[in-house]
């Protein structure tokens, strides 16, 4: 795992970091100072785990999901765009967000945001040069990261329409 923003002993600071998650997929991973932990998928922008300081997994994920980056996560929570259900056959079930890779704009670990450079949508950005927060992170910010996916080849072919989606997870 990358170590997004230094932590202190006893857990005085939060932090990011990136890791592989289950099937090499890159998964982010906010740590509160209460020690509540989040982990969310790049693929699909799904949350896959919320825990309370107190380590109760609070979020289902079914023992069947494939994490593989064929499909969509089953279980945690996804994001539906641009459609829920399939009224429109040419896209698949719930829309193509919860079956892309999203890229991660920016960490939120203290006084200030940090933000990444554009880069281009539906790729994993280089998680080890993922942007930083300043090294000593306050403990009253609370963490966070913010996704976003945009248009591209693949999906003007299916869905003809330019958009931006972003999507704030934050433990607070």
């Amino acid at each position: 795992a990358t170590n997004i923003a230094s932590t202190a002993p006893h857990r005085e600071r939060m932090a990011s970091s990136t890791s592989k998650g289950r099937g090499g997929l890159d998964t982010v991973e906010l740590v509160h100072a209460s020690g509540a932990t989040a982990t969310v998928y790049l693929w699909g922008a799904t949350l896959t785990s919320y825990c309370t300081a107190q380590r109760e997994e609070m979020i289902f994920v079914s023992p069947g999901a494939v994490f593989d980056g064929t499909q969509p996560i089953r279980g945690g929570v996804p994001v539906v765009f641009p459609q829920f259900g399939r009224p429109d056959q040419r896209l698949p079930m719930h829309g193509f967000a919860r079956t892309s890779t999203w890229s991660v704009d920016s960490f939120v670990d203290a006084t200030e945001e940090t933000r990444a450079p554009p880069s281009p949508r539906l790729s994993t950005p280089s998680l080890p040069d993922a942007p930083r927060p300043p090294p000593h992170p306050a403990p009253s910010r609370d963490p966070g990261l913010l996704l976003s996916l945009s248009e591209s080849a693949a999906t003007l072919e299916l869905w003809p329409h330019r958009f931006r989606l972003e999507l704030t997870v934050r433990l607070s």
